[in-house]
């Protein structure tokens, strides 16, 4: 499965992706290096934590994913029902 998935991979949307990482991570240094670069620091997070995903979401078959989409859906549904049942965390005054 290794040689099919890089065989198969499109070069070009990762190389966008990248570039539009490193476009996104100058304009926040740019903008936060007046601070203490606490937003620069929580985008890094979340990108060290978005990879892992990534490469488990980039290597899964989107037929394993059709076969239990309908699953997916109405736990996605049922998910945001829930969410409108809540009350507010931080309400603006």
């Amino acid at each position: 499965m290794g040689r099919h998935l890089i065989k198969n991979t499109k070069w070009s949307i990762l190389v966008c992706v990248i570039l539009l990482l490193l476009i996104g991570f100058t304009a926040l240094y740019s903008a936060t290096i007046a601070t203490d670069f606490s937003a620069l620091k929580k985008q890094l997070i979340w990108l060290l934590i978005s990879i892992p995903l990534f490469i488990i979401a980039f290597t899964i078959d989107y037929r394993e994913i059709s076969r239990i989409s309908l699953i997916l859906y109405i736990t996605s549904i049922v998910l945001l029902i829930f969410v409108l049942l809540t009350n507010a965390i931080n309400r603006c005054k």
